[in-house]
């Protein structure tokens, strides 16, 4: 982590962000919501606003690289960009994770109702939860709830570095 990057001049790069995520958000909640009828229509607007970003930085023999703990972030919608790997980078993936497989019916797809359930459920899940895995490629983003379990996986090779973005949704 490398610090609070909306605090030292990024606020402008944090509005870009919201601004151009927009657009995929309402594509999202419209395509979720057509799923889920049980969705409330307050659900349907939502606004973007980054409120906390940082650097981050894997590499090999990271004291911490081997122990990234299983977690959900502190906001309502986090993206992650990668924005530099070395060569021969390799592993440093983010594992997603349901909390029980039975709730999905080992599908993988859950219902609103479902994800409403486990997002307030404080269970850690376990390795085999694991849904899907993200494999960072330099220029491109995955966005993610804040309240999905997640974990960056151990890099075994090279270098890789992140801008992670948080952000409110209202």
């Amino acid at each position: 982590n490398i610090g609070d990057l909306q605090v030292c001049g990024f606020k402008t790069i944090l509005k870009v962000f919201a601004d151009a995520s927009e657009v995929i958000l309402q594509q999202y909640l419209n395509a979720r919501d057509s799923m889920d009828e049980d969705r409330d229509e307050i659900d349907k607007q939502k606004h973007i606003n980054f409120y906390h970003a940082f650097l981050t930085r894997n590499y090999v023999g990271r004291e911490s690289n081997a122990t990234f703990k299983m977690h959900r972030d502190k906001s309502d919608l986090t993206l992650n960009i990668c924005i530099h790997a070395s060569h021969s980078f390799e592993g440093s993936t983010v594992g997603f994770y349901h909390r029980n497989k039975a709730e999905t019916g080992g599908s993988g797809r859950v219902t609103g109702k479902q994800q409403e359930q486990e997002q307030r459920s404080d269970e850690t899940p376990q390795d085999d939860d694991r849904i899907y895995t993200y494999v960072h490629k330099v220029g491109f983003a995955v966005a993610h709830s804040g309240k999905s379990w997640h974990r960056t996986d151990p890099i075994t090779n090279g270098t890789r570095g992140s801008l992670i973005a948080w952000a409110e949704l209202n």
